[in-house]
């Protein structure tokens, strides 16, 4: 018996080092796989928006809010010419905003507002200088997703919208 116990304590005095080196490795491989799921966790520009990630609300949202303010713009527009064929549209957003007309908000006069870009860009000035047509686009300022919307609209007051990384254009599909 006394024989046996030395050989299995000779046997498990040799096991101990590897043993040991195995649970190492075996850490190192629990803490290198707990740092990338807590990096996948803390960088939203890893996620994916997946049905449980928080990136697809936020976008949802950003575009509500875009096509809201599209709306907006081509309100205060209207108003901005105000039935006058000698005044037409307005030539900037800052010509809408506060230092203007004062029609829409600062931060939508600046052209950035919930995650998108706004450019407002005037037709061509008729021989008395009106401008009688202008497009409004909005792009993403980041990509949130994939087919992420950009928005377009006009003088028509139609609002359109393409998911493909481009501007939208007048030839995009009406957006609801």
């Amino acid at each position: 018996m006394r024989i046996m116990h030395d050989r299995f304590a000779n046997l498990i005095g040799r096991a101990k080092p590897m043993f040991r080196a195995q649970r190492m490795v075996m850490a190192l491989i629990l803490v290198l796989a707990c740092q990338s799921i807590s990096a996948s966790v803390y960088l939203p520009k890893l996620q994916k928006a997946g049905s449980n990630s928080d990136v697809r609300p936020r976008w949802k949202a950003y575009e509500e809010a875009c096509v809201s303010s599209l709306r907006t713009l081509n309100t205060a527009q209207v108003t901005y010419w105000g039935g006058d064929p000698q005044k037409g549209f307005a030539r900037t957003l800052e010509q809408l905003g506060p230092k203007g007309e004062g029609l829409i908000e600062p931060i939508l006069a600046s052209g950035k507002k919930s995650g998108y870009r706004f450019t407002l860009a005037p037709g061509q000035a008729n021989a008395s200088g009106v401008i009688k047509q202008y497009t409004i686009s909005a792009r993403p300022l980041e990509m949130l997703v994939e087919g992420q919307r950009s928005f377009f609209t006009d003088e028509t007051g139609v609002i359109r919208s393409t998911r493909e990384d481009r501007a939208a254009t007048a030839s995009d599909a009406t957006t609801q």
